[in-house]
């Protein structure tokens, strides 16, 4: 295999088969997340938290299990697709990881009671809606927006998702309302 084309580790596999089945794993490990598994010593079911880690190979089970966004995907290179997909829920929030080893274009829905913020690790090169990215970039983006990502061989994003509505609310319990200004579209 070339340096683009490297396994990652599997957790869970995704395949064409498993689109529409949320959770269901057709090759791989099991999915390890139970109700009664603790963290730090913390029960996961008291705390709302539940952690998936994804592998996904083929670019028609990409939306599979997320629920926090929509997403379709095409592989740009003749390579095996190589996408992870780690996402961490907490009550009321999300935060997501997403790298690949392939060149991947996505079109990446935010669903409309939710706004994110988006940052780039170290190795990610590619575009949003067109324009270069770079390590570092924070992106802000609004309820209901669209994105297209060309990401390169290489990338890692990470994205916080969560609520508007109560986002705005701690806000105003902190007098903070005043100024505050939610992203209607894509905001560096």
């Amino acid at each position: 295999m070339s340096g683009g084309c490297r396994p990652l580790l599997r957790v869970r596999l995704h395949d064409a088969a498993a689109v529409g089945q949320p959770g269901r794993v057709t090759t791989g490990l099991a999915d390890t997340r139970r109700d009664n598994d603790t963290i730090g010593g913390l029960s996961a079911a008291g705390l709302n938290l539940s952690v998936s880690v994804d592998e996904i190979r083929d670019s028609a089970a990409v939306n599979t299990g997320v629920g926090l966004i929509e997403q379709d995907a095409v592989r740009l290179e003749s390579c095996p697709m190589r996408v992870r997909r780690v996402i961490a829920r907490f009550a009321g929030a999300a935060v997501m990881f997403h790298s690949t080893h392939v060149r991947v274009r996505s079109h990446t829905r935010l669903h409309e009671d939710a706004i994110a913020f988006v940052t780039f690790g170290s190795g990610a090169s590619g575009t949003v809606n067109g324009l270069a990215i770079r390590p570092g970039l924070l992106l802000a983006v609004g309820p209901g927006v669209e994105v297209g990502f060309v990401a390169e061989a290489g990338w890692e994003s990470v994205t916080f998702v969560v609520p508007s509505g109560a986002t705005r609310e701690h806000l105003a319990v902190r007098g903070l309302d005043a100024g505050a200004r939610f992203p209607d579209g894509v905001a560096t």
